[in-house]
C-alpha cells in the first residue's frame, strides 16, 4: 500500500530515520529554501536495517518537488534552510 501525509520541519529540523515496512511513502516539498531539504535513504539490506548515515543515498530537494519511499526502505529528511 501507499501511505500519505504532511510534515512540516521547520528551519534546521530532523525527522529522525524510520523504516516504512511493506508500504511506500509519498511526499510533496512544500516550502524550502531551493536545494535545502536533503531525503537520505538507507539501504535496508546492509546494517542489519538501521539507518546508516555513511552509505545512505543523499537528495537535495526544493519546493515542488516530490519523492517516493519505496518499501522496506529506511529514510530521514533534514532541512538545511535558514529562514522560513
Amino acid at each position: 500500500g501507499y501511505i500519505a501525509g504532511n510534515v512540516v520541519l521547520p528551519p534546521r529540523g530532523i525527522k529522525d530515520a524510520e523504516g516504512v515496512g511493506l508500504c511506500s511513502q509519498v511526499f510533496n516539498v512544500g516550502e524550502c529554501q531551493p536545494n535545502s531539504l536533503e531525503l537520505a535513504l538507507a539501504d535496508p539490506s546492509t546494517n542489519d536495517g538501521e539507518f546508516d548515515h555513511a552509505t545512505a543515498q543523499r537528495y537535495l530537494l526544493s519546493k515542488g518537488d516530490m519523492f517516493h519511499v519505496p518499501p522496506g526502505n529506511v529514510y530521514r529528511i533534514e532541512n538545511h534552510s535558514k529562514t522560513e
